[in-house]
């Protein structure tokens, strides 16, 4: 499946500690929707699904945000917001969202908090996992989130190098976490992503079928990118041709890998 990611702009009101983008004014300004609409016109069929992200769509104005999501359902049916809920003006059911949620290590999380638990349409959560997360016993996370009677999936998301912030994560540092979260054994009523995906890869019932996604960008100054790590691990978007899209894959770094075969083995061992 080929996924590909829509910045429209990295303009934030946050200065969250884990972005990639803390320079404020670097391309702030919205991409032009006929770019949008010409670039999908082209080449809308090498896409399955379009995901609107960065800075903040929760915070972009709502006549943009709508004709943005119109001009993509022209072309693309399968949509999904990834946003940080503090703000729902820009809320629409015709729409997927996956919200961006951890706990108090955002500001304005109690807004976000209270947001998601009257929103009455099925969403996704993921929570990146950095160290200011690790204050957090998994268990205290699941029991917060059984109370969102909408969520759907709730998934750990590794935290990346990049220009920023290079915060030195491992997988020394994640398994202990990761290994509670895996093996949690609280009745929620949401699925445990992370969990679903490794009894998939060892061969066990799930309840998911993961399907292994491409992902490209398109930024806000028009360029067609993909992610890209160098030798130490730092994120960046390598502009890459439209018509090379299926030459190129990202390189995602392996310093931190939630399904690692050390994990798999460790969910065999201990019937998780």
């Amino acid at each position: 499946m080929n996924v590909l990611t829509i910045y429209p702009t990295f303009l934030c009101p946050f200065a969250c500690p884990f972005c990639f983008n803390k320079d404020k004014t670097l391309l702030n300004e919205y991409i032009d929707i006929e770019k949008v609409d010409d670039f999908l016109q082209k080449n809308h069929t090498k896409f399955d699904k379009v995901i609107i992200s960065g800075g903040e769509p929760m915070n972009y104005p709502k006549i943009y945000f709508n004709l943005l999501v119109d001009t993509i359902q022209k072309y693309i049916k399968n949509i999904c917001v990834h946003c940080y809920p503090y703000n729902m003006s820009n809320y629409r059911d015709d729409i997927e969202y996956n919200f961006s949620y951890d706990f108090l290590v955002r500001a304005r999380a109690l807004e976000a908090w209270e947001n998601m638990l009257n929103i009455s349409q099925p969403f996704d959560i993921s929570l990146t996992l950095v160290p200011l997360m690790f204050k957090y016993h998994p268990n205290s996370i699941f029991q917060k989130l059984a109370y969102l009677k909408n969520l759907r999936n709730v998934e750990l998301k590794p935290y990346f190098k990049n220009n920023s912030t290079t915060w030195d994560l491992n997988n020394t540092v994640c398994d202990k976490f990761i290994k509670s979260w895996l093996s949690s054994s609280l009745n929620v009523g949401f699925n445990n992503v992370n969990k679903e995906k490794m009894r998939q890869l060892i061969g066990q019932p799930s309840k998911i079928e993961f399907i292994e996604e491409n992902n490209y960008n398109l930024l806000p100054d028009g360029k067609f990118t993909i992610d890209y790590f160098d030798e130490q691990d730092i994120h960046s978007f390598k502009e890459i041709k439209i018509s090379e899209i299926d030459l190129h894959k990202s390189n995602k770094p392996s310093n931190i890998d939630f399904y690692s075969k050390e994990l798999q083995n460790w969910m065999i061992e201990n019937n998780v």
